[in-house]
């Protein structure tokens, strides 16, 4: 196959970007250009490595995107609400073809410019303060997420469209005694899953994975001159292809303050000696874990000191 080494093109595109506020609402759309991803343009077939090969690919055009975004936002000394929408529509994107010969593990790979996607995200966030006495304030929070994105993979020339959706659920609940003691208890859920347009083939798995996490946080303001500033948090997540596990995650500072209102820190993180960053997922017909390295146990000694500049007018 002759490769055509020049193409030359010509576009003109029209780009609005309307925004309207209104007390606390804001409402906006836009048009956009988007230039497609270079790294994945090949102009010849590259098979030095005898188990994979990778078809050309090359002459990607423009991406239009638009975006229309709602946001309304209300705060007060009660209550704190906002609300967060977002939508995105690109109309081209990009995705991977692939072919594997079973009968030598040979793999073949090829990107291409595929047909439009929709992505969304919602977000809400939520905050009550109720009625306190003289010395205690409690308060009660609210944040929720929702997004989705797609995107194209073709397998032994079969086309399917992959759609994400992942959810996020965070409750907190604070009391505060003084402003001198307070305590966070925490509960978030995760969870997502992937959907193909394409059903009951192998090539195409679906799955979905959820993640619970259970913590608290301990706040001590400085009682003669000592201050504390603690969290923990137990998380329910993968530890294998197949597996979960507990994960205990403890962090704490402590601080003296001295008479010049500097302070000496000592601060420890991952007391326990637990945290891992894994994920579980699958992409097309492969199922994956990824483990991730990560900063684990260390302690930190440190001295703080703030200076003040007062500045003096004519």
């Amino acid at each position: 196959m002759k490769i055509n080494e020049r193409k030359s093109t010509s576009n003109g595109y029209w780009l609005p970007n309307i925004n309207i506020r209104f007390h606390d609402f804001d409402v906006s759309w836009s048009k956009d250009l988007e230039s497609p991803a270079t790294y994945r343009t090949q102009v010849v077939t590259d098979n030095l490595n005898p188990l994979i090969t990778r078809l050309p690919s090359f002459f990607y055009e423009n991406i239009l995107r638009q975006n229309a975004r709602f946001s309304f936002n209300k705060y007060k000394q009660k209550y704190q609400v906002g609300i967060h929408i977002n939508i995105n529509y690109k109309d081209k994107s990009e995705g991977y073809k692939s072919w594997r010969d079973v009968s030598n593990g040979h793999y073949t790979v090829q990107s291409f410019q595929a047909r439009s996607t929709s992505n969304q995200s919602f977000y809400l966030y939520g905050r009550y303060n109720f009625k306190s006495g003289k010395d205690w304030t409690f308060y009660i929070s609210q944040n929720t997420s929702l997004y989705t994105y797609q995107q194209y993979a073709s397998i032994n020339n079969v086309d399917n469209k992959l759609t994400n959706l992942g959810i996020n659920l965070t409750q907190e609940f604070s009391i505060t005694w003084k402003n001198l003691i307070g305590f966070t208890p925490k509960y978030t859920y995760s969870w997502n899953k992937s959907m193909n347009s394409v059903k009951n083939n192998t090539d195409f798995l679906e799955n979905a994975y959820e993640t619970h996490k259970i913590g608290a946080g301990l706040n001590i303001n400085p009682l003669k001159g000592f201050s504390l500033e603690t969290s923990y948090s137990l998380e329910n997540r993968a530890s294998g292809l197949n597996e979960r596990e507990n994960y205990h995650i403890l962090n704490s500072s402590f601080y003296y303050t001295l008479k010049n209102n500097s302070q000496i820190k000592l601060t420890g993180f991952d007391i326990l000696n637990q945290n891992r960053q894994n994920y579980w997922g699958n992409s097309g017909n492969t199922t994956y874990f990824q483990n991730t390295i990560t900063l684990r146990q260390y302690f930190l000694l440190g001295y703080i000191y703030k200076f003040k500049v007062t500045k003096l007018k004519n």
